[in-house]
């Protein structure tokens, strides 16, 4: 049934063979330790039916749960040189199946869960390209961009770009520590988060003008959303990790270089959202600052009250 689909098949035919697909996909599973075997099939079922995508979609979701299984296998949940270089096969065999779908928005859901379960196994370098190819990809959606033939619109962006500011707050900053020079390392500081933001600015679907009142406000909302994830990041310990990866608090320690950035980047997106001429975005900009700056100590003593003066900003 699946060699009969073409260019040409009909769409209800289409969804008959790739529900059975999906179904014999998801009844053959492995009990306990058989992991290879299960990635072997799993290969096998990508190259024989890798034309559809969903099936790819539910793929690459099997293969994520095989390697966070691997993982609750292991003793204290600590991978050995073994069942480390399986899942780090797990994260490469994603990382190459995701690009094969053209569904943008399922492109970046799975890129950010699979940086997830990255993280949570310890390969930083993959989550960090993961997380990069989301970033991109968010800042390239435009309104020709569709899901399943219908175009994605503004509420689609921002849930988008949400799941993957709330992922960063347990990434750790790798290219920063990696660098010596004190100024270069400076500047590396928060660097996922500063291309999420410079995204989210680029973004074509959420470009705003005069008349785009419901974008101005959706906008402003992810925005807001950052400035929550800043004030998170300010904090001595977060509020969630990545199982046993150390993430910026254990890194920064709440230094005062990192304390600092944060303030800038806080400036910027405040910035951002009083250029968006919304009322109702000065409105919820307004009540955020106000609940962040009463509550947390970090950001309001790294931020200079003139700054907060010059912009009615009441603390």
């Amino acid at each position: 049934m699946h060699e009969s689909l073409n260019s040409m098949s009909v769409i209800d035919n289409r969804r008959i063979v790739t529900r059975l697909i999906l179904t014999l996909i998801d009844r053959v599973k492995f009990e306990g330790r058989n992991v290879e075997e299960e990635l072997d099939l799993l290969t096998q079922f990508r190259s024989t039916f890798g034309s559809i995508e969903r099936v790819l979609f539910n793929i690459v979701e099997r293969v994520n749960s095989l390697a966070m299984r691997v993982r609750s296998l292991r003793p204290n949940h600590e991978h050995n040189s073994g069942s480390a270089s399986f899942v780090r096969g797990c994260m490469a065999f994603s990382y190459i199946t995701i690009p094969s779908i053209e569904d943008p928005s399922l492109v970046i859901r799975l890129y950010t869960s699979t940086a997830q379960v990255a993280l949570v196994n310890g390969c930083l370098g993959q989550a960090e390209s993961c997380i990069k190819e989301s970033v991109y990809l968010l800042s390239k959606l435009d309104n020709d961009s569709k899901i399943n033939d219908k175009i994605i619109d503004a509420t689609v962006v921002v849930d988008l770009a949400s799941c993957l500011a709330s992922t960063l707050l347990m990434c750790p900053d790798i290219t920063s520590v990696l660098v010596a020079d004190n100024q270069n390392q400076n500047q590396q500081i928060l660097y996922l988060l500063k291309g999420l933001i410079n995204a989210i600015h680029i973004c074509p679907i959420l470009k705003t003008d005069n008349i785009s009142t419901l974008k101005s406000i959706l906008k402003a909302e992810l925005y807001i959303k950052i400035i929550f994830l800043l004030s998170a990041f300010s904090q001595s310990q977060y509020l969630y990790s990545a199982g046993k990866t150390d993430a910026n608090d254990k890194i920064y320690g709440g230094s005062d270089p990192f304390l600092i950035v944060i303030s800038d980047i806080f400036k910027i997106v405040v910035s951002k959202i009083r250029l968006l001429n919304s009322p109702k975005a000065n409105q919820l900009l307004q009540e955020t600052l106000m609940t962040i700056l009463n509550l947390n100590n970090n950001i309001q003593d790294s931020i200079d009250r003139e700054w907060l003066s010059e912009n009615d900003i009441a603390y």
